[in-house]
């Protein structure tokens, strides 16, 4: 029992923040009651015998909040549709504590993105971050040696594993990766390799019998 106060100290970049405490107080009864202003609309009550007091605090988008959406899709004969690919999102000029809300397919992650922090995109699959609007952004992919595209909005394809880019509002950036065929890995194959030295021993054998041809017309 007592009187308590419920302030909001850090939302989530991109929302704008409760304005004053969520006062309540819990009577000797066990009972809620909202006491502050504008606040009473948070508070719903569960159950009849054993009551659930549920205090559910929104928040809304503010207004210098743009979205960015990330879709990756994954082409070629070669190319691995199963494969996760690396991303890094950078914020220009962002401190270390902003965070900034993110769902992964429609889904919202429980762990927000800050600048230099990573997310990762297979075949078909779409990222949807919370930015501020107005602000420079970097989006880099660890291709791994695919064939990579960026295209931002109604932009034009673009060849390159990195973009920046002004976030005037809700945007969307598609990346396409392309493998046709198998990258190099320096691995020893003997099936390819022997091919050139069975060949150059043909060609000595050759030379040696045709020698030995001359030799014995020249001489026998």
């Amino acid at each position: 029992p007592g009187k308590y106060y419920l302030t909001e100290t850090d939302p989530p970049v991109g929302y704008e923040q409760i304005t004053g405490d969520i006062v309540f107080t819990i009577t000797e009864a066990g009972e809620v009651v909202i006491n502050s202003a504008g606040h009473g609309n948070y508070l719903s009550v569960q159950g009849e015998d054993i009551r659930n007091y549920i205090l559910n605090v929104p928040n809304t988008p503010a207004d210098n909040v743009a979205l960015l959406t990330v879709t990756k899709t994954v082409t070629g004969s070669f190319g691995n549709r199963a494969k996760p690919f690396t991303f890094t999102l950078t914020v220009d000029g962002a401190a270390p504590s902003d965070k900034y809300q993110w769902t992964l397919n429609g889904t919202t992650q429980s762990v927000a993105l800050h600048s230099g922090g990573t997310f990762t995109l297979a075949h078909n699959d779409t990222v949807t971050i919370m930015l501020p609007k107005g602000t420079n952004i970097t989006v880099t992919e660890a291709n791994e040696g695919y064939n990579t595209t960026f295209t931002l909005g109604e932009g034009e394809a673009e060849n390159v594993s990195t973009k920046t880019f002004r976030l005037t509002g809700d945007t969307a950036l598609d990346v396409i990766n392309r493998l046709d065929m198998p990258i190099p890995t320096g691995v020893f194959d003997g099936s390819i390799s022997i091919i050139p030295a069975l060949l150059a021993l043909l060609c000595l054998a050759a030379f040696m019998f045709v020698l030995i041809r001359k030799y014995k017309a020249l001489y026998c």
